[in-house]
């Protein structure tokens, strides 16, 4: 459902969108019945999401953006049990910070 519901949010224009919001109703309606409505009756607010480029719009529909970077850091260094000095330490940050970016 999920990966039906992304299809939505990070369709490249408005009319992709308004066609994956058909087709997950036709698959997940029954199912979920309150979903499309729901993202039918808020479409005017939702679609405004599409007045920005797709590097802006993942950040906007991302729930916690500083959350899941904080996470990713801590992947990348908490199996690291000391570093050598802090710009070890500052060089995976940083390494990590322009591949989460990319």
């Amino acid at each position: 459902m999920a990966a039906d519901l992304r299809a939505i949010y990070s369709a490249a224009t408005e009319t992709a969108a308004r066609l994956a919001l058909d087709d997950f109703e036709g698959k997940w309606g029954e199912a979920y019945p309150s979903f499309a409505p729901s993202w039918r009756n808020n479409w005017l607010r939702l679609t405004v999401l599409f007045d920005y480029p797709p590097a802006i719009r993942k950040v906007i529909y991302t729930t916690s953006a500083v959350e899941s970077f904080n996470a990713s850091l801590q992947k990348v260094l908490k199996p690291k049990i000391f570093f050598m000095d802090d710009d070890a330490m500052m060089k995976v940050i940083d390494l990590n910070a322009h591949r989460i970016c990319q």
